[in-house]
């Protein structure tokens, strides 16, 4: 059962996901990665979860979709990609995806603001 958490924003997930993409190139347990995974307080809630349940022995598809960080699509897509081995590449594939959309949205929200 996924806790009751605001999702992540784009910016956010961007940011999740390069960490985890660094820290997995690094060989640092995710476990640990997420120890110096910095994000704004509201997303810490779900972050501290995700740590929490990781320590019982899930996975971190399996986590993050029952602390409420991943989506379906990123649970589906980090499950193949832990059976595939390391999902670095994955990782980084997200956060890069990530950031361009949050930086379109941005775009277009300032694009909107302008005639008013």
């Amino acid at each position: 059962m996924a806790l009751s958490v605001k999702p992540l924003s784009l910016a956010e997930r961007a940011q999740l996901f390069a960490h985890l993409a660094a820290m997995e190139t690094a060989g640092v347990p995710v476990t640990q990665a997420l120890i110096s995974l910095v994000l704004p307080a509201s997303a810490m809630a779900g972050v501290k979860q995700l740590q929490r349940l990781l320590a019982q022995g899930l996975d971190v598809a399996s986590a993050g979709q029952r602390s409420g960080l991943f989506n379906p699509l990123e649970v589906s897509l980090v499950q193949a990609a832990q059976s595939a081995g390391s999902p670095a590449r994955l990782y980084q594939r997200l956060a890069m995806q990530y950031a361009e959309q949050a930086k379109q949205a941005k775009a277009m929200r300032t694009r909107m603001v302008m005639p008013l």
